[in-house]
């Protein structure tokens, strides 16, 4: 079960799973830091941290992804980190069966565990468990993909008007996933919302940071420039000698835009402002999210 919580203060750490969420760039990780400092200030056992974040969990993804790195990395218990090659795909179903085992142990260990990450799709997973509906039908995904991207979507709207609160429009895997659910299988988007297959027997609460503030572009900047400065145009470089342009890693947000300026496609300013576009944008289907969190529970936010 969930709860949302509106202070750091009312976690209960030992009883109840964490799980700190906000939008990119809003202080998750530095926050969960200090929140695993306490656990070992107050004397319990050290907190398990598990990284939500669907680009860090590639290998040699680090510096776009902002992974955690240094000191973050090294003086913390982390899970959920460089859990593929850039090459290979990781859905949320993938990732919970990767991270459950060791999740039931430090549950059973009696550490505290704090989730922390943005990707919303590997948050619920990790809390709800996976969604109803079976597999999709290979047939009907090819009968998808022969049609217009916006199309498939239009389709999911007529039957469920509020599918654009729960999936972008451009996001072919999950525009093409929901019309399996809804449109083949006849599931709801209520069906989908409201599943609880939790794989964690115990609870969790739900901090959640800036989910109705609009961050300026000048915040997102700063986060991008110091990215470019650390090094993330050759790093990108550097995996494109060994990974094709069209692998899973390299399609993520931010590196997607830095493959397209090495290619050619773009100047460095023209790529500078496309990774900028796509943080706003992500920024905002987080908070959507986020805010629809609230509704399900309770209105902290």
């Amino acid at each position: 079960m969930r709860e949302i919580i509106s202070t750091q203060q009312e976690w209960q750490p030992g009883k109840k799973i964490l799980s700190v969420l906000g939008p990119t760039a809003s202080g998750k990780t530095a926050l969960a830091l200090s929140l695993a400092d306490a656990c070992v200030e107050k004397g319990l056992k050290p907190a398990i941290l598990v990284s939500v974040d669907a680009v860090a969990v590639y290998q040699k993804l680090d510096i776009g992804s902002a992974k955690p790195s240094g000191a973050e990395r090294e003086n913390y218990q982390w899970l959920g980190l460089d859990l593929v090659s850039c090459g290979e795909r990781l859905t949320a179903s993938d990732y919970l069966k990767v991270l459950k085992e060791d999740v039931l142990k430090a549950l059973e260990a009696c550490h505290p565990v704090i989730f922390v990450g943005g990707s919303f799709f590997y948050e619920r997973m990790l809390v709800d468990g996976p969604a109803p509906g079976a597999a999709s039908d290979e047939s009907y995904l090819q009968q998808l993909m022969a049609q217009k991207l916006e199309e498939v979507f239009e389709q999911l709207r007529k039957k469920e008007p509020d599918i654009g609160e729960w999936i972008h429009p451009n996001d072919e895997y999950r525009v093409h996933r929901y019309a399996d659910l809804i449109l083949r299988q006849g599931l709801s988007l209520a069906d989908l919302k409201n599943s609880n297959n939790a794989p964690f027997d115990s609870d969790t609460q739900t901090l959640v940071l800036n989910a109705t503030k609009v961050a300026p572009d000048s915040h997102y900047l700063t986060r991008i420039d110091q990215m470019f400065e650390s090094g993330w145009i050759e790093e990108v470089k550097n995996l494109r000698k060994e990974f094709s342009d069209e692998s899973w890693g390299l399609k993520t947000i931010g590196y997607e835009q830095v493959v397209r300026h090495l290619a050619g496609q773009t100047s460095f300013e023209e790529c500078r402002q496309e990774v900028l576009i796509a943080h706003r944008q992500l920024a905002k289907k987080q908070r959507t999210w986020l805010r629809g969190l609230s509704s399900r529970f309770q209105d902290t936010f």
